[in-house]
C-alpha cells in the first residue's frame, strides 16, 4: 500500500486463537489528520470499535504527525459467526476473510455520531469544506488457520456465493473500474508533480543565466 503511514505489521494474519495487535504510525506530511480504519469481515472484526455496521467494524482517530494508533483484530464472536449470510439486505460480494481500509485527510469534516461507521460518502458531503481531498487504501485480511467452526462457515459461505454468482461479477467488475480510475489518477497527479518540477528548474536555469548574463554586462 502506497500510503504515509507504516503499519505494522505488514501482513495482516490473523489467528483465530489470538487477537492480532495493529499498529498505523502517521507518517503524512500533515501536522495532524483524521484516520479511519475499518474491518469489513465476516470472519473479524476491530476490538474495542468507535463505530459498527453490520460486517463492518471500525476505529477512528485524529493523530498529530508520527504518533502511532493501537489496536486489535480478533475472530468475531460465535454467535455473529453462526449469523445466516441471508439478512434481506445487500449481498456481501467479498472474500468471507474481508478486508483492511484506512481513509485519512486533515480535517475530514462529518458530523460525530456515536457509533457509526463513517464511509468515503459521509466525509464527501462536506466537500466543499475539506481542505484535502480524502484518501482511502485497502488491503486483504488472511487467516492463519482454520477450526472445524470456520471449516464449516467457508463451506456455507461458498455456497452463498454461488447463489450470488452474477452480483458478485458485477461488484466485481466495478471494484475493477474503480482501480483502474484510482491507478489513472495517481498516474496523472505523478505526471504533474514530475512537470511542476521541471518547470521550477527550468525556472531556476533561466535565472541563472540571466544573472550570469547581467554579471559579464557590468564587467564590461
Amino acid at each position: 500500500m502506497d500510503i504515509p503511514f507504516e503499519i505494522t505489521p505488514k501482513n495482516l494474519v490473523i489467528s483465530p486463537n489470538n487477537p492480532l495487535q495493529v499498529q498505523v504510525r502517521n507518517d503524512s506530511i500533515y501536522k495532524e489528520v483524521d484516520v479511519y480504519v475499518t474491518v469489513d469481515s465476516l470472519l473479524f472484526r476491530i476490538l474495542n470499535p468507535t463505530g459498527v455496521y453490520k460486517t463492518e467494524t471500525q476505529v477512528y482517530s485524529s493523530m498529530k504527525s508520527d504518533e502511532t494508533l493501537h489496536f486489535q483484530i480478533g475472530l468475531v464472536d460465535e454467535a455473529t459467526l453462526n449469523q445466516p449470510f441471508e439478512d434481506g439486505g445487500q449481498t456481501y460480494c467479498k472474500s468471507i476473510e474481508g478486508d483492511f481500509q484506512i481513509i485519512y485527510g486533515p480535517d475530514l469534516y462529518s458530523y460525530k455520531k456515536e457509533n457509526y461507521v463513517y464511509s468515503m460518502s459521509d466525509i464527501f458531503e462536506y466537500y466543499e469544506e475539506l481542505k484535502v481531498n480524502p484518501v482511502r487504501r485497502t488491503c486483504p485480511l488472511a487467516l492463519e488457520h482454520e477450526t472445524e467452526a470456520i471449516k464449516k462457515r467457508k463451506i456455507e459461505h461458498e455456497k452463498y456465493r454461488k447463489k450470488h454468482t452474477k452480483e458478485i461479477e458485477e461488484w466485481n467488475a466495478k471494484q475493477e473500474l474503480i482501480r483502474q480510475s484510482l491507478k489513472e489518477e495517481e498516474e496523472q497527479k505523478i505526471n504533474r508533480e514530475k512537470e511542476i518540477k521541471e518547470n521550477v528548474e527550468k525556472m531556476r536555469e533561466e535565472k541563472l543565466k540571466i544573472k550570469k548574463k547581467h554579471r559579464k554586462c557590468i564587467l564590461m
